[in-house]
């Protein structure tokens, strides 16, 4: 495979990831279907891309996207951490924390 093909597919994982934030069950093994790639490889594949393993990229935009509404928005906290896929709070600050 070629170069600018992974990168087509690396782009569409994470287009996957942004989309579907809100789901907690969200897998290596999710992404890696949608983008075309075996669990393995595309652990490899994704980390040389972007820096990240999947889980990290996942957590990352999750809390990304958490800290934008914690500022822009008057929501509970419970309600900003169920909103970006975490189930607990105590997930969601853990997380953060980290």
């Amino acid at each position: 495979m070629l170069r600018s093909e992974i990168s087509v597919l690396i782009y569409h994982a994470l287009e996957y990831v942004r989309t579907n934030l809100k789901n907690p069950k969200i897998s290596v093994e999710d992404v890696a279907f949608h983008a075309g790639f075996t669990t393995n490889y595309f652990n490899q594949v994704f980390a040389a891309h972007t820096g990240f393993s999947v889980m990290e990229y996942i957590r990352f935009e999750r809390l990304r996207k958490a800290a934008g509404q914690v500022q822009a928005t008057d929501k509970d906290i419970l309600d900003i951490a169920l909103d970006n896929g975490y189930e607990t709070h105590e997930g969601f600050t853990r997380s953060f924390k980290q």
